[in-house]
């Protein structure tokens, strides 16, 4: 809504400017001053109203969560734009009618309006007629423009501007992970908590803090060890930080998390992060970086490799890759002389040290149709459990264990003895055994076994530049045969968001050259107006470039509206010059003539878009980038529509004043047959 409030007043102040000008100028009743007003702008404003929802339109299209976190404004946009257009066709043009019926022109005083407007008008004209009858001030101000365009949208290409999916986000809570050395009991975690809390308690802007142990909070930034699931574990816990409100704090979020996270470094018994709330949809880490192949045992070094790399890195931090070790393994390896020596099998020995340790349950019992597993297990309890009158009566058959029946380490697994066709052995004599990190969990992606390296950044660092730093760092990193690397995270998000927007912008773009070959009947005169989205462009760049900010994806959603917006200018323009030119008037004499009439309502128009999204910029950190790539580019297109369309105007359009007109009477059929007759409807409100 914020984001159309600007927009929703556009047409309904061409329409009062029109009226307005018609009762002074023309001296015309009201009625007849508001019916003329809506034939004279019906065709301009329905156009530039479906140009502005063009432009929004496809984002409704987009796909992914990203299509899902932006829908709403195309929707919001367009059902908003059309209702304005026809309060301002039907209810403000019959309002003003009722309002001016006592107007008197000769009795008016100047509006205050005027003593600014009025020789602004003078001085428009003047100039305006200077450059149009200088070939050299036309060149000029052409090749000016073609270098301004070219060189300010290379500002995110040369690293003026610098590219991010979301700007930073001050929110009203943090929190810090606690995740202690696996196998921890809760005790340990709770421990290690503590010392956490102590920093906590310590936040200057703290209001009160929430710990959760044996699990971890829940709706942060996605990522499974930092909210994501909510899975509990005992050697994890987590500390919900919650701030003062926003306005009485003197620090940012933002300065706290930097503040606490340098503090929490002198905890060294566990792992603990401090995370802030990510701005915009949920999604993954900034940096990651997924190292995939066949074979675990070949990625863990890469991932290690990584993992160093990233940590040598300045303004790098909570680097961590997905690699979840158990407490060891012992790994068995045949002794393959022994086993063909002794003529026994793998398949053998993998069920006789099967049965050693899980036991057998081959040897079923039927009974009603109905099979019950009689588990068959080695008997591990020592003479002493064994022999107590008690533990004789009292089994595993009411679920009570008075002695362990497992194993209690690996050397009773070793001594068992396995009949052979030489004899008994022992499975020590026909295995090497070892103990082995144990990997718990092994993640897949695209069939492809993966290991992922995420890691967060500073303000200082952006996330595609440490990206490209890391690609560096990396570029004598041989990789074993069958692995590759795959760069994702926010860089990934970010390349994929802009090139869903791109998609939706240039079907935008194409819909409103459609509707305003429609509008016009011509091809040159779409061209000239699409020529003020570059001029747009020079605003957006010049302007994020003045006050330091980045690029970011809100950012180019402002882009994207601008393309419907800019060219509601020129279209007004334009058709107020084909008018005159119907009307026998030169090129030159039309040209001046209609920038001087339409300059009023032209900046109007501009500075209710501009003033109407500006509170966003101050209101949200998350869409302060899109109300600033409106603000600067509409204005800075606006002040070069005043000045390109008529160079474009008077360099394309060659033809004699009477093919216009033609042409001009067939493209108006469209348009006019979309508003109905309105002279009943105006005489009949003014009779009752």
């Amino acid at each position: 809504m914020i984001l159309s409030l600007g927009l929703i007043v556009d047409t309904s102040i061409v329409v009062v400017e029109g009226v307005h000008e018609s009762l002074r100028a023309k001296r015309m009743n009201p009625t007849d001053a508001a019916l003329h007003s809506v034939a004279v702008y019906k065709a301009p404003l329905i156009s530039s109203t479906l140009t502005t929802i063009s432009a929004f339109f496809p984002m409704a299209l987009m796909t992914g969560i990203m299509g899902q976190y932006v829908k709403h404004i195309p929707i919001t946009v367009s059902i908003t734009l059309l209702t304005s257009l026809f309060v301002a066709l039907f209810l403000v043009s019959a309002l003003a009618a009722h309002v001016f019926k006592n107007f008197k022109a000769d009795h008016q005083r100047e509006p205050l309006l005027d003593r600014f407007i009025a020789p602004l008008r003078v001085w428009y004209e003047q100039k305006i007629r200077s450059i149009l009858t200088s070939k050299f001030k036309r060149r000029t101000w052409v090749v000016c423009m073609i270098l301004a365009s070219l060189i300010t949208i290379s500002f995110p290409f040369i690293r003026v501007i610098k590219i991010q999916m979301f700007p930073p986000f001050n929110a009203n809570y943090i929190v810090v992970n606690v995740e202690a050395p696996l196998g921890s009991t809760i005790e340990e975690t709770d421990a290690i908590t503590q010392q956490a809390e102590r920093f906590a308690e310590q936040v200057p802007e703290l209001d009160n803090f929430v710990t959760i142990i044996g699990g971890s909070a829940i709706g942060i930034t996605g990522e499974a060890n930092q909210g994501g699931t909510g899975s509990t574990s005992v050697n994890q816990a987590s500390i919900t930080i919650n701030l003062n409100p926003k306005e009485e704090r003197t620090l940012s979020s933002i300065e706290i998390s930097q503040q606490l996270r340098e503090q929490v470094k002198t905890i060294t018994q566990g792992d603990v992060t401090v995370v802030e709330l990510e701005s915009g949809p949920p999604g993954g880490a900034p940096i990651e970086v997924r190292a995939l192949g066949d074979d675990i045992a070949s990625l863990e070094p890469v991932a290690l490799r990584i993992q160093d790399e990233l940590e040598a890195m300045a303004g790098v931090r909570d680097i961590s890759t997905d690699i979840e070790h158990g407490t060891g393994e012992f790994y068995f390896t045949p002794k393959r002389d022994q086993l063909e020596f002794y003529q026994i099998s793998l398949v053998q020995l993998a069920g006789e040290l099967r049965a050693a340790v899980f036991g057998n349950d081959r040897i079923k019992i039927i009974e009603n149709g109905e099979e019950t597993p009689i588990v068959v297990r080695m008997d591990y309890r020592n003479e002493a459990c064994k022999n107590k009158l008690e533990n004789q009566i009292l089994t595993q058959r009411d679920h009570v264990t008075l002695c362990n029946l497992s194993a209690k380490d690996i050397d009773q697994v070793q001594r068992i003895l396995i009949n052979t066709p030489k004899g008994q052995v022992t499975i020590g004599q026909l295995v090497q055994v070892s103990l082995n990190p144990s990997v718990t969990t092994i993640r897949h992606r695209d069939g492809k076994t993966v290991i992922n390296v995420k890691a967060y950044t500073e303000d200082t660092l952006l996330p595609a530049d440490a990206v490209l730093l890391l690609q560096e760092r990396l570029k004598d990193l041989v990789l074993p045969t069958g692995v590759s690397l795959q760069y994702g995270g926010e860089t990934e998000d970010t390349a994929e968001s802009f090139r869903s927007l791109g998609r939706a912008m240039i079907l935008g773009i194409l819909m409103i050259a459609f509707i305003l070959v429609l509008q016009f009947n011509s091809f040159k005169q779409p061209f000239i107006i699409m020529m003020t989205l570059p001029l747009a462009l020079i605003g957006v760049f010049s302007g994020l470039a003045l006050l330091q900010r980045n690029f970011s994806f809100p950012g180019f959603i402002g882009i994207v509206a601008l393309s419907g917006v800019v060219v509601n200018d020129a279209i007004v323009l334009i058709d107020r010059i084909n008018t005159h030119v119907r009307r026998g008037l030169s090129k030159l004499d039309a040209i001046s003539l209609s920038g001087k009439e339409r300059l009023q309502p032209i900046i109007l128009t501009t500075v209710t878009t501009a003033t109407g999204v500006l509170p966003l910029a101050f209101a949200n950190e998350i869409w302060a980038d899109l109300a600033w790539s409106i603000v600067f580019g509409i204005c800075f297109a606006t002040l070069l529509t005043l000045v390109m369309v008529p160079i474009f105007y008077n360099w394309l359009e060659k033809s004699t004043w009477w093919i216009n007109f033609h042409s001009h009477e067939r493209s108006l059929t469209f348009a006019y047959s979309c508003i109905p007759p309105m002279g009943n409807y105006f005489r009949d409100l003014e009779s009752g």
